[in-house]
C-alpha cells in the first residue's frame, strides 16, 4: 500500500525518535524521483533548467541568514521534476553542507576541491584543489569564492579560476586542545569584510580582497561555566554569523547569543538561553530570531533587549527560523525525537499549521513554499497552507539549506550528488 504523505513524515519522524537515523529499504523510491499525491515523476538525466537569473551567494542566502529570496517573481516550481543529476563525489570524497550559486553557476565544496557547475545543465564548469579537506559551504561573491578547510581561509578568484590567497587560523588560546581550530559555517561577506566562526569560540575578520586579518575575538564563558579552559571545555560558535546594523551577530552551544562591533571586534551584548545554540541566528529588520534547543527569542538587534521568548511545554528546538512577512518558520516540538515545522504567528506567536517531520538541516523558502531537508527527503510544504506539495527522495541526508531561484530548486546530498529540480513539461 503507497504511503500517504503525511504517514511518510510521521514514519521519519518517529523512526528517527528511536535511532537517530532513517535507514531506507527497498521500498523507498529512487533518488530523484519526486511523489506529489498520487503522482510520481521519474528525474530527467540530460533536461535543463531554465530561468536561473538570481543568485543565493551563500547557505542561507545572505548576511543576514535570512534562507529567502523574497524578490523571486513566480514560484521556483510547479509539477516538480529533476532535470539534471550530477554525482560529483563520493562516499570517501563526501559532498560538504550545501551548494551556493552566483551568475548561473553552482559552486561546491567536497572534501578535495571546489567544484562548479552550470546551473542550467548540472555539467561541471571547472574546479580547484584543496590542499585541506573542505568543511564550508562556499561563499560566493562577483570576484572571489571564500570557503573554509579545516584550519584556514581559501579565496578562489572566479576570474582566473585559481586560488588568490590562503589565511590560517592562528590564535594565542593555549587551551585549543586540538592540532585545529576547524571553522564552523560557511563564511560570511559584507561591508568588505569575511567573517569566520570556529569550533573553538574565536569569531575571525579578515579583509575580504587581501584576506589581512583586521581582528579576532575570543569568548570566555565557558560550557560548564567555570574558568577552566580545556579541550573537552569549549565555547565553540554554531553556524554562519549574521551582520547587520554595524554589529556581527553570533551563538555558540552553550547557550549565548554575542553581539560584536564589525569595525573592532568588541563585545556589545550578550543573551543567555537555558538551551545551548545550534544554527546561525538570522537578522529581520530590526530584530535578532536566534534557535536555541529550547526556545526561539527575538532581540532587539541594537541593545540585546530579549523582546520574546517562545518555546514548547518541554520541548525542543533546531534549525535556523526564516521570517517571511507576518509568520515565523521554525522546527519545534515537545521533544527532540517529535519535532514538526511549525508555522508561528509573527505577532501573537499562536500556532497556524505544523508538519510533522524532524529536519537535519536548517531549511529555505521561496514566496510560495518551503523546501525542508528531512533525512533523505526534500520536502516541499506550502507555506501558506501547511501542506506537503511533493517530495523527493535522495541518496543521503542532505547537509545544508537548498537554492530556491525562480527557474528551480537545487541541492545536495552527503554522498555527493547534486539536483536540479524545475516544472515538469505537461502535455
Amino acid at each position: 500500500m503507497k504511503q500517504s504523505r503525511r504517514t511518510f513524515l510521521a514514519t521519519v519522524g518517529a523512526t528517527a525518535a528511536v535511532a537517530g537515523c532513517v535507514n531506507f529499504n527497498d521500498s523507498q523510491p529512487p533518488p530523484g524521483q519526486i511523489i506529489a499525491g498520487e503522482q510520481v515523476r521519474s528525474p530527467i538525466s540530460d533536461g535543463t533548467l531554465s530561468g536561473i537569473n538570481q543568485s543565493w551567494p551563500t547557505a542561507q542566502f545572505n548576511a543576514q541568514n535570512s534562507g529567502c529570496n523574497l524578490d523571486l517573481s513566480k514560484p521556483a516550481v510547479t509539477h516538480a521534476q529533476v532535470k539534471w543529476h550530477n554525482q560529483v563525489a563520493d562516499e570517501e570524497d563526501a559532498l560538504v553542507d550545501s551548494p551556493s550559486l552566483y551568475d548561473g553557476s553552482v559552486f561546491v565544496t567536497t572534501d578535495r576541491a571546489l567544484i562548479v557547475l552550470n546551473a542550467s545543465t548540472g555539467k561541471e564548469q571547472w574546479s580547484v584543489s584543496l590542499e585541506q579537506e573542505g568543511v564550508t559551504t562556499p561563499t560566493v561573491t562577483e570576484r572571489h569564492v571564500y570557503l573554509g578547510t579545516v584550519d584556514k581561509l581559501v579565496a578562489v578568484n572566479r576570474h582566473t579560476q585559481s586560488i588568490d590567497w590562503v589565511r590560517e587560523m592562528t590564535t594565542n588560546q593555549s587551551y585549543l586542545g586540538a592540532a585545529h581550530p576547524r571553522i564552523n559555517g560557511a563564511p560570511t561577506v559584507a561591508d568588505g569584510i569575511i567573517l569566520v566562526t570556529t569550533y573553538y569560540g574565536v569569531l575571525y575578520a579578515f579583509e575580504a580582497d587581501t584576506g589581512r586579518q583586521r581582528w579576532a575575538t575570543t569568548v570566555t564563558t565557558l560550557p560548564d561555566d567555570t574558568g577552566t579552559p580545556g579541550a573537552d571545555n569549549t565555547p565553540f560558535f554554531e553556524g554562519p554569523p549574521a551582520i547587520a546594523h554595524g554589529h556581527v551577530y553570533a551563538a555558540n552551544v552553550n547557550g549565548y547569543l554575542y553581539a560584536f562591533d564589525a569595525v573592532t571586534g568588541d563585545q556589545q551584548w550578550r543573551v543567555k538561553s537555558t538551551g545551548g545554540f545550534q544554527p546561525g541566528p538570522t537578522v529581520i529588520d530590526d530584530t535578532v530570531y536566534a534557535v536555541s534547543q529550547v526556545e526561539l527569542l527575538a532581540i532587539d538587534a541594537i541593545n540585546g533587549t530579549v523582546r520574546w521568548r517562545f518555546r514548547e511545554d518541554s520541548g525542543s528546538m533546531k534549525e535556523s527560523a526564516i521570517v517571511l512577512s507576518d509568520t515565523i518558520y521554525v522546527a519545534s516540538g515537545d521533544s527532540y525525537g517529535s519535532l514538526a515545522i511549525t508555522a508561528l504567528d509573527r505577532q501573537s506567536r499562536s500556532v497556524h499549521w505544523r508538519v510533522e517531520g524532524r529536519p537535519q538541516a536548517s531549511f529555505s523558502a521561496g514566496p510560495h513554499r518551503l523546501y525542508v531537508p528531512l533525512y533523505g527527503n526534500l520536502v516541499a510544504i506550502d507555506r501558506n497552507q501547511g501542506t506537503v506539495e511533493w517530495e523527493m527522495h535522495t541518496e543521503s541526508v542532505i547537509g545544508g539549506p537548498p537554492i530556491v531561484t525562480d527557474g528551480g530548486v537545487i541541492t545536495a546530498d552527503e554522498r555527493g550528488s547534486i539536483y536540479g529540480i524545475g516544472s515538469a513539461n505537461r502535455n
